[in-house]
């Protein structure tokens, strides 16, 4: 339903995800994030904020949780019909804005119906 148009690995200590991106559907998001790849901003970070049976978070804090600074924040960018369910790869943002999001992403473990339409959906 959705087209992959870009596919990024991300290397973690329990393994690796391939994410694949929906650059047609939520291109300001997808290249936002490209950004940060293509420039190796994301090396060395962790995932910092894992919550069991809801999401993991990562893209701005390294080893010893300092945080590194991202870019301006890019306007929220919803797909109809993609909703937050296993394995789906969202922009982290503010709770008080919904046009906050920079470096931090998180991937969905659980349906999560109650983040549709205010977070951005870009990939899986």
């Amino acid at each position: 339903k959705f087209e992959v148009t870009d596919r990024v690995e991300i290397k973690t200590s329990m393994g690796s995800l391939v994410v694949g991106l929906y650059g047609k559907d939520a291109p300001t998001t997808v290249q936002n994030f490209l950004s940060y790849v293509d420039s190796g901003y994301y090396s060395g970070k962790v995932f910092h904020r894992i919550i069991p049976g809801f999401m993991i978070q990562g893209g701005s804090y390294n080893k010893e949780l300092e945080k590194a600074e991202g870019n301006d924040p890019i306007n929220l960018e919803v797909i109809p019909g993609l909703k937050h369910e296993p394995g789906t790869v969202s922009m982290a943002r503010m709770p008080s804005d919904v046009h906050s999001a920079t470096c931090q992403f998180f991937v969905s473990v659980s349906n999560s119906p109650q983040l549709n339409g205010g977070y951005a959906v870009f990939g899986t």
